[in-house]
């Protein structure tokens, strides 16, 4: 009698899985080494917003451990044809990203810890049998976050229950990265037994422009902002070294006229906030209003500034030109401030579907604005020659 033939029962496929940061010194090192670990076990799945083909990866013990969105994958719009071109490409939203995580080397802000990251995997273990097909290594390139464990995010919670001080922190770090995607699905809230505890601002790929059409701030609409800024935001609004992290966002990727405008809005910030100008209204200068194509105040400084230093450069007066630029912002900045004295006008703020209104008053004084123009007019002066300014190409 024959022998029985053996079943054949095919091994299973060995699983590959690469997490390669481009630092790996710090935190994110480690933070790559579990996510490298946790992909052994784990395959990873699409999280809940799926922007940029965004992907939750798990650790080993199958807590949420990170969020990797790749930079290969298009941006899809989740306004449809409502959506605010940006005009930058998926690699520079995660240059961005990074940008953003870069600039909060202290943890002021609470952006979560981010870094460049390829990822190469195959074979997960998913409960499927690969037979003789070959191991398939998929490479990704891309950036590798931290995921905040929160419990749920600002569209969930009243704003009047949010503190003062988060509410401020949040402004600083929109104000300077000029954010154009700051809406409140992506401000994570932290819950204590006293309240709200903190919040935490995440998905900062729109932000850092190159022109200053494009930002907007949720924040404008919460009374907080309307307060003064005080301790430790001041304190750190002061000691802000705008050419120290101009070199350090250089170093990530950023380009130069993006650059150029981060530090008008630094200077913005810094000048505002030593005149007693609150979060508010630094970022209604900055914000045109929703639903309406009308610049905003910088983009109208701005505007005016380019075409008097044109002008000075076609007769060949330069010294002269920076002259009348200084001159015209502090001379925009009085009238504005007057007519708003006068005529106690109402500032209208609406988002794309009209569904959120604040009817908002300017309360701050003339001869706190006619020294941010001031300043903003030597910030001008200072950035270079007429003939080169990045000033003469926005």
């Amino acid at each position: 009698m024959s022998q029985p033939i053996a079943k054949y029962r095919p091994k299973r496929s060995q699983i590959v899985a690469s997490v390669k940061p481009l630092k790996k010194e710090g935190s994110f090192g480690a933070l790559a080494s579990a996510a490298e670990e946790g992909l052994l076990h784990y395959a990873p799945v699409p999280s809940d917003d799926g922007i940029n083909g965004a992907q939750v990866i798990r650790g080993k013990n199958g807590e949420f451990l990170a969020l990797f969105k790749s930079s290969e994958d298009a941006r899809p719009h989740d306004d449809g044809d409502m959506a605010i071109d940006h005009g930058l490409t998926p690699q520079e939203s995660a240059i961005r990203e990074v940008a953003a995580h870069r600039l909060d080397r202290k943890g002021f802000f609470g952006v979560p810890l981010t870094g460049f990251v390829d990822i190469s995997y195959s074979g997960f273990q998913t409960g499927e049998v690969i037979t003789e097909s070959p191991v398939v290594v998929r490479r990704r390139s891309g950036t590798l976050q931290e995921f905040i464990n929160s419990d749920g995010s600002a569209e969930d919670v009243s704003f009047a229950r949010f503190p003062t001080q988060s509410v401020h922190r949040l402004a600083i770090l929109d104000i300077q990265l000029l954010n154009g995607d700051r809406h409140e699905g992506n401000v994570l809230v932290q819950r204590s037994p006293r309240g709200i505890e903190k919040l935490t601002p995440i998905d900062h790929g729109l932000v850092l422009p190159r022109t200053l059409d494009k930002c907007w701030f949720c924040w404008l609409t919460w009374p907080q902002a309307k307060l003064p800024f005080e301790g430790e935001e001041l304190d750190y609004i002061k000691s802000i070294d705008i050419d120290k992290e101009v070199r350090h966002l250089r170093s990530v990727g950023i380009d130069e006229l993006a650059l150029y405008n981060f530090r008008l809005s630094s200077l913005l910030l810094k000048r505002g906030a030593e005149s007693g100008l609150t979060a508010y209204d630094i970022g209604s200068m900055m914000c045109r209003v929703k639903g309406l194509n009308i610049p905003s105040e910088l983009e109208q400084f701005l505007h005016q500034a380019r075409s008097v230093t044109s002008r000075m450069v076609e007769a060949g007066d330069h010294h002269n030109g920076d002259s009348i630029v200084g001159e015209m912002l502090r001379c925009k900045a009085k009238n504005f401030m007057e007519r708003r004295n006068k005529h106690s006008q109402y500032h209208l703020l609406r988002n794309n579907d009209d569904d959120q209104i604040a009817m908002s008053q300017y309360p701050s004084s003339q001869r706190a604005l006619q020294r941010v123009g001031m300043d903003c007019s030597r910030a001008i002066r200072r950035a270079s020659s007429p003939l080169s300014s990045p000033l003469m190409r926005i």
